[in-house]
């Protein structure tokens, strides 16, 4: 079972306000207009960035030099258009003969936002990943727990959409209840047979294993009034639903344990550059192209030297952005045509994961288990940016690649096996101020 390996909550903070702190100095990253051959025809704040045209001096970015999320007000890529959601007119809804049932506060949010995500996933399923993703279709189970803890077997009310045969005991519900959508069945008899965390990939319901999620009160994550974190799971753990029954994904070789994870300087340090490169490819300070290829030479590198007994870097990393990158690069997406995006700086974003690996040298409270819980929260970021910038390269295949257990870095791999990557890699450390990214790897690996 996955779930969203969330960073330490005293990291979260930390982080929040070290990144608010540094928003009043921030300052635009924009290229300049001094036209160059080598990173020595700029100034020290410079280097020398390749553009369709010519080269041009660009100034190195504020998330390099300092760590700090970008404080770009606008949301989290990739954005789509097109797919404007229309608001729900029940004048216009026939119904559907069910029963008429009163929603209270909470599930009248929760579906609300229910019936939106349909909706994309009915009209916009080919811009969010296209195939068999279509969450409208999934038999689904949710439960309404409110004050309790989700796993509990304790709720107020349960909810059976798109099941083929309803068990005895369910009650199909008038749509003009449920703001528009079909075969809903007021059903309570599965609440208590989901598990922690929450939700299921294939809780069975009459000879069905349907996909069960659980919203209520008890915590932000599952809390559909108080912000996007509760749609953001429900569409992620979905997503990851369909990979396992609806499409059936064939799974790359790779484990989810970090026990013996390389944790020395050199690695770390690997680690925070290719945050920082995939950071500025995401936030489009960088092209496509070369966060990609930085990326590569650097992941290259850190495989070359990875020494654990089961090769993690590559068995853990690569699977982790291949099993979850793909998930989050669809819940940003969706979140994105529900109009309810993170912001650039909040920790959930893609550059938010990204940023907190650095921001932990000042949790001086930090212990190397928070520094690897935290490593792997990355990887749900290091995944979805690398998507995002496949698709903004206009690779139209890689989708396909993955779905037949490819992990990015095959698919890049694939792409730029031919680059010398030594020399790439040395330029990078130079335009990133790899010995000040030593310094902070350092202080990482040093943690007990």
């Amino acid at each position: 079972m996955r779930n969203h390996h969330a960073p330490p909550l005293h990291v979260i903070l930390i982080s929040l306000l070290f990144a608010f702190s540094i928003f009043g100095y921030l300052e635009a990253c924009g290229p300049q207009a001094t036209s160059c051959k080598a990173d020595s025809d700029c100034s020290a704040q410079e280097y020398c960035a390749p553009t369709s045209g010519q080269s041009i001096c660009t100034k190195r970015s504020e998330s390099i030099q300092d760590g700090s999320p970008d404080a770009d007000p606008q949301p989290d890529t990739p954005t789509q258009t097109g797919c404007d959601i229309p608001a729900y007119d029940p004048t216009k809804d026939p119904g559907n003969g069910g029963t008429t049932l009163q929603l209270d506060q909470i599930d009248q949010f929760f579906f609300r936002k229910l019936r939106e995500i349909f909706y994309l996933s009915q009209q916009c399923s080919e811009k969010i990943w296209g195939g068999s993703y279509q969450l409208h279709k999934v038999p689904t189970y949710i439960a309404n727990i409110g004050s309790n803890e989700p796993g509990s077997g304790k709720g107020v009310r349960g909810f059976l959409i798109n099941h083929p045969n309803p068990p005895q005991g369910s009650t199909l519900i008038d749509t003009k209840s449920v703001f528009g959508i079909p075969n809903v069945y007021a059903y309570d008899g599965a609440i208590k047979d989901i598990t922690p965390p929450g939700f299921m990939f294939d809780l069975p319901i009459n000879n069905t294993p349907v996909y069960a999620f659980s919203y209520g009160t008890s915590h932000a994550t599952i809390n559909p009034t108080t912000g996007n974190q509760a749609f953001a799971l429900y569409v992620h753990e979905g997503f990851h639903r369909i990979q396992d029954f609806e499409e059936a994904w064939k799974y790359p070789q790779g484990i989810q344990d970090p026990t013996g994870y390389p944790y020395d300087t050199e690695q770390l340090t690997l680690a925070l550059l290719e945050d920082a490169i995939l950071t500025d490819g995401h936030n489009e300070k960088i092209t496509a192209e070369q966060a990609l290829q930085w990326f590569y030479a650097a992941r290259k590198e850190r495989i070359k030297l990875d020494n654990s007994p089961n090769k993690l870097i590559q068995s853990l990393e690569n699977f982790q952005e291949w099993l979850e990158g793909t998930a989050m690069y669809s819940e940003i997406l969706y979140l994105n045509l529900l109009k309810i995006p993170y912001p650039l700086s909040d920790p959930n974003s893609i550059p938010g994961r990204l940023t907190l690996l650095r921001l932990m040298q000042s949790d001086s409270n930090a212990s190397k288990k928070d520094v690897i819980e935290t490593l792997r929260g990355r990887y749900y970021a290091s995944g979805a940016a690398q998507g995002v910038l496949l698709e903004r390269l206009g690779n139209k295949t890689w989708k396909d690649q993955i779905r037949k257990s490819q992990t990015f870095y095959d698919i890049l791999n694939e792409l730029y096996s031919g680059l010398q990557t030594e020399s790439i890699l040395h330029q990078t450390k130079t335009k990133y101020d790899y010995d000040a990214l030593k310094k902070i790897g350092q202080n990482l690996a040093d943690r007990r």
